[in-house]
């Protein structure tokens, strides 16, 4: 029975061994589990974060493309109206260039008119 004994305290040694170390890998588990959890929730946090980035960016750039064309439309408006000025100021300066003629004629005549001694008015 002695032999038996033995056996039985070898099998509880063993079996406590196995117990044991069922514990052991099972807190490691738990912690590895533990930690992996938060690392997830960390990457959750992360990834909404990126998210909202982007979609803030998103928009951003939406309104800037909005602004860019709006801008562009209203050069292109600006370069019309300014050849339109150009156009109109070419049509002022030669009509200011018909006046300038227009009044050394009527200079001329009316200095040539009066250096004529019969055009001089007469003296009373």
């Amino acid at each position: 029975m002695r032999v038996r004994c033995r056996q039985t305290q070898r099998e509880v040694n063993v079996l406590t061994f196995v117990i044991g170390f069922n514990l052991v890998s099972a807190l490691f588990c738990l912690l590895i589990t533990w930690r992996l959890w938060q690392l997830q929730r960390g990457c959750a946090e992360i990834n909404q974060q990126l998210q909202a980035w982007t979609r803030d960016f998103s928009q951003s750039l939406s309104k800037s493309s909005l602004y860019l064309h709006q801008s562009r439309l209203e050069l292109l408006q600006l370069r019309l109206k300014y050849r339109q000025l150009r156009s109109r100021l070419a049509q002022v300066q030669q009509v200011l260039r018909y006046v300038r003629w227009l009044y050394q004629l009527w200079w001329r005549y009316r200095y040539r008119a009066l250096a004529h001694p019969l055009a001089r008015p007469p003296v009373r």
